[in-house]
């Protein structure tokens, strides 16, 4: 019920967001993956590369992503849109 976007997103080294999501949705009870792939083509992120890779934008729009794929009912954000674009 409970969605948190910390101000320092931090993955898993090796994921992508491809790889992610495959995780995702088979532990996260009520994660949307078609929502995940909507908010994934609406910010413009790619699919295939590592997160880690990701530019600090990029990665708090996906953690963003991935904590509001799971459609929480109060969502707990910490400077969610620093370096967003």
């Amino acid at each position: 019920k409970l969605g948190f976007v910390y101000d320092e997103p931090s993955f898993n080294d090796q994921f992508t967001p491809k790889r992610f999501l495959k995780r995702a949705s088979s532990c996260i009870d009520n994660f949307d993956s078609k929502l995940f792939n909507e908010y994934m083509d609406k910010f413009e992120l790619p699919y295939d590369k590592r997160i880690t890779k990701f530019s600090l934008g990029m990665k708090h729009k996906f953690s963003l992503i991935a904590t509001l794929s799971r459609r929480p009912q109060i969502l707990i954000m910490d400077e969610p849109t620093t370096e967003v674009d």
